[in-house]
C-alpha cells in the first residue's frame, strides 16, 4: 500500500471523497435559522442531491419518525415531521456512515464514534434548549465535535504510523493538530459557519473559547453526559458532575443537568435502534 504524504492536503482529498452531502448540511441550517426563509429554497437545496433524498423519504417512514401514514416527498416530509426532524433525519444520512468506521488509533471499535457523537448531540440540544441557545447549532457542534477523528485515524492509518496504546484523545496528532483542530478545518471547508466552528476547535480548552465560548461550556457538558450515557452495559457508575465554572458560566443549576442527562438517555435509546441500519 502506498504511503500518502501527511499534510492537510490529503484531508482535502478526503474530503472531495465524501460527496456533496455534509457540504447541503451548513446551507440548510442557516436557511434555518433566516425567519425569512422562503420554504421553497429549503425544499429544493434538499433536493438537489437525488439520492439523499430519497433517503430522506425512506427515512420518514421509519418507525421513529414516522407520522403515522406513508411519505412520498420532500414536501410531505417537511410538512408532517416539520423542519427539525428533517434536520435530523439529514444530519444523520450525512454523517453516519463515515463516522461509523473503527478508529485504531483512537481505540474505538466500529460505532463507537458514532454513538458519541449522536448522544453528544441530542444532550447539547437538551441543553441548548434550557439556556436558550440556537437548539439547531448546538445539536450540529455535538453530532460534529469529534468529525476530525475520521481525517486523522485515516490519515495515520495510510502512513503506518504506530499505535500509541492509551493515548488520550487530545493527544493523538496529525502534524501537530488534535483532532479538534483538523475537524474545524473540515468543517470549514464545508463552509459551517464559525459558530459551529469555534466550539469544536475549542472543545479541550472550553473557557478559553472567547468568542463562542457558551456553545464550547455545553459541548464539555454534552461530552461528560455522553460518556456516562455510552458507557459499556453492566458497568454501574453514578454521572460525572460537571465544572461549577462551567455551570455558572451557562447560569445552570446541578438539576438542570441531570435532567438533560435523563432526557438525553432515553431519546439517545430510540434514536439510536431506530438509525442502526442508514
Amino acid at each position: 500500500m502506498a504511503i500518502t504524504a501527511l499534510t492537510l492536503s490529503s484531508v482535502d482529498e478526503q474530503i472531495k471523497l465524501l460527496g456533496t452531502a455534509p457540504q447541503i448540511m451548513p446551507r440548510l441550517q442557516m436557511l434555518l435559522s433566516d425567519a425569512n426563509t422562503n420554504p421553497d429554497d429549503i425544499l429544493d437545496l434538499i433536493q438537489m442531491d437525488t439520492a439523499l433524498a430519497a433517503r430522506v423519504i425512506k427515512a420518514s417512514n421509519s418507525a421513529y419518525f414516522s407520522p403515522g401514514f406513508r411519505v412520498c416527498t420532500i414536501d410531505e416530509a417537511v410538512t408532517y415531521l416539520g423542519y427539525d426532524e428533517v434536520y435530523r433525519i439529514l444530519s444523520i444520512l450525512a454523517f453516519g456512515r463515515m463516522m461509523k468506521a473503527p478508529l485504531r488509533h483512537f481505540g474505538l471499535p466500529a460505532n463507537q464514534l458514532w454513538r458519541r457523537a449522536l448522544c453528544t448531540a441530542l444532550a447539547m440540544e437538551s441543553i441548548g434548549k434550557t439556556v436558550d441557545c440556537d437548539h439547531r447549532v448546538a445539536y450540529t457542534v455535538g453530532l460534529l465535535h469529534a468529525v476530525g477523528m475520521v481525517f486523522v485515524d485515516a490519515q495515520l492509518v495510510a502512513n503506518k504510523i504506530p499505535v500509541v496504546p492509551d493515548a488520550t484523545e487530545d493527544a493523538v496528532r496529525l502534524l501537530g493538530l488534535s483532532h479538534a483542530d483538523v475537524g474545524a478545518y473540515v468543517m470549514r471547508m464545508w463552509n459551517f459557519p464559525e459558530d459551529i466552528v469555534e466550539p469544536v476547535r475549542c472543545q479541550f480548552q472550553p473557557l478559553d473559547c472567547l468568542t463562542k465560548g457558551r456553545l464550547a461550556c455545553i459541548l464539555g457538558l454534552g461530552k461528560s453526559i455522553t460518556s456516562w450515557v455510552t458507557r459499556p452495559t453492566g458497568i454501574p457508575a453514578e454521572p460525572a458532575m460537571p465544572d461549577p465554572l462551567v455551570l455558572s458560566v451557562l447560569n445552570l443549576s446541578h438539576e438542570d443537568y441531570t435532567e438533560a442527562l435523563e432526557e438525553t438517555d432515553g431519546k439517545f435509546t430510540l434514536l439510536e435502534i431506530a438509525t442502526s441500519d442508514y
